[in-house]
């Protein structure tokens, strides 16, 4: 039997991965040493670097384990530098049990490791195509595919075009973070301005990013724009441009017309596919 508060944990968090990793490497040591036995800091560290590639992410920080303590809802405690899984959400369990959660998280992550890897190999062979599929891909990536994260497709394929498009003019656009990366508001960064991107801009994410970045010049990047949004919005002293689909596929177009067209399209898929590694954090 699976414990009713761990079930929901799991439904929750099992798609976080320095979450669950986190857990699952405090569930080994309950299965090995018992429901009551607890690990350090270091020792969670530790484990986490040697597993992290698994999961698609970088090194171990502290707050991986510190920000889950405290609470309820979490599944994971800390008792001085001693962390561990809180007793009420293992009560009733056995070994057996133990090792069935465990199961249960490697059978979902191993799925999505491998769901990862045709995905990439898809976008790879996509440099093999005709120049006309090149193309209708790019604009299936802006328009209507989606992986388990939404929206990191459109901001993906968004940059990739814009990247290409303002190369060839002898500007840098460049990307740090990731999708739903702490970035602060900054998804793109230019020479003299921020973008911000987001697949369906309403009044109040629109407002939010505002927030974001005081003082700094902005571009606004959307798939589409809520039917209530007024774009007499976008007339603010801080905001330069704003760029939606259809100037997104009007560059595209223009990309594909030219007589590099090929090395423009193939730049675009390359950027996809480069920024799609970090994403998942493959190395090159």
């Amino acid at each position: 039997m699976i414990n009713p508060k761990l079930k929901t944990y799991l439904g929750r968090r099992i798609n976080e991965a320095t979450v669950i990793l986190s857990f699952r490497i405090l569930l080994d040591n309950v299965i090995n040493k018992g429901a009551h036995s607890t690990l350090t800091k270091a020792q969670i560290e530790a484990e986490f670097n040697r597993q992290h590639h698994k999961y698609g992410i970088s090194t171990f920080r502290s707050d991986y384990v510190l920000r889950q303590s405290g609470n309820d809802e979490n599944a994971i405690s800390q008792r001085e530098n001693q962390f561990f899984i809180k007793p009420n959400f293992i009560k009733g369990m056995d070994t057996p049990d133990f090792m069935e959660v465990a199961k249960c998280i490697d059978n979902y992550w191993d799925k999505l490791s491998a769901e990862q890897n045709r995905f990439l190999n898809d976008i790879q062979k996509q440099l093999e195509n005709t120049l006309e599929i090149k193309k209708a891909f790019i604009k299936q990536m802006l328009l209507s595919i989606e992986t388990r994260k939404k929206g990191q497709c459109f901001e993906v394929a968004s940059f990739s075009i814009l990247k290409v498009y303002l190369q060839n003019r002898g500007f840098e656009l460049n990307r740090y973070s990731t999708v739903y990366s702490n970035d602060g508001g900054i998804d793109f960064t230019a020479q003299n301005a921020v973008y911000q991107v987001t697949t369906k801009l309403n009044k109040k994410k629109f407002q939010d990013d505002l927030k974001k970045v005081p003082l700094k010049h902005r571009i606004f990047v959307f798939r589409e724009l809520s039917p209530n949004f007024d774009k007499k919005e976008f007339d603010n002293e801080l905001i330069l441009d704003y760029i939606g689909t259809t100037e997104l596929i009007d560059y595209l177009n223009y990309l594909s017309e030219r007589v590099n067209a090929e090395r423009n399209l193939n730049k675009i898929i390359e950027n996809i596919l480069y920024e799609f590694r970090r994403e998942y954090y493959v190395s090159q």
